[in-house]
């Protein structure tokens, strides 16, 4: 009798682990989705306040750009207007170093828009002061460069990283089994958009500025 009891508490035992393992392993694969779209979503935070910080630093050089005569006054004008527009959209949604996205999908996307065509015309401003040679012997818009291209620098390494969480998180949710815990948490992987950018400009040369550390 005792021999019997022994041996179905040690069935039960092995049962109860193999329950607990696989309890555990369900409620890993359960949260999963959710932890990959919150991850993007943090690294889309991260975005946007670099990208309200090069903001902060075009809108405060934009008196020093008009004292350099060989600048494109609609490069100048062009680039202020873009970081004026994200600066408007970000103000809201950023507070003490930490940026939100709204909660509706298609702003939350129109916010993603609006960011890479920020970085787009901070890429094209880079590139067009690297073709023009005779604006950096301006002293002071070559430490107003040292902020702007040192932000440009922070906001690409930030893109890099946002846009594999990203990927992370939609191919999980296309691949079996992620599929079908995404669907059980209501998750598709689509809830944004990558960002993008204009990835010729990655091809213009550099020019050599130090990226300043942030205090």
């Amino acid at each position: 009798m005792n021999k019997t009891l022994l041996t179905i508490g040690a069935v039960l035992g092995v049962v109860l682990v193999c329950v607990l393992v696989a309890g555990a392993i369900f409620v890993s694969a359960y949260n999963k989705p959710m932890t990959l779209k919150l991850n993007a979503e943090e690294q889309i935070g991260n975005v946007a306040v670099m990208l309200q910080r090069q903001a902060d630093v075009v809108i405060n050089a934009q008196a020093g750009f008009g004292q350099i005569a060989a600048l494109d006054n609609a490069q100048v004008l062009g680039y202020v207007a873009e970081a004026k527009a994200i600066g408007g959209m970000l103000e809201p949604l950023c507070k003490d170093g930490q940026c939100n996205l709204p909660e509706d999908p298609a702003e939350r996307q129109k916010l993603l828009d609006a960011m890479a065509q920020f970085d787009n015309q901070s890429r094209n401003f880079i590139a067009y002061v690297q073709t023009h040679s005779e604006l950096r012997a301006a002293d002071a818009f070559d430490d107003m460069m040292i902020s702007i291209e040192g932000s440009a620098n922070r906001v690409s390494t930030q893109r890099l990283i946002m846009n594999q969480y990203i990927g992370d998180y939609k191919e999980h949710c296309v691949n079996f089994p992620g599929s079908f815990f995404c669907s059980m948490r209501g998750l598709t992987g689509n809830e944004f958009g990558f960002y993008t950018v204009d990835e010729s400009k990655q091809e213009a040369p550099t020019p050599g500025y130090p990226t300043p550390v942030l205090p």
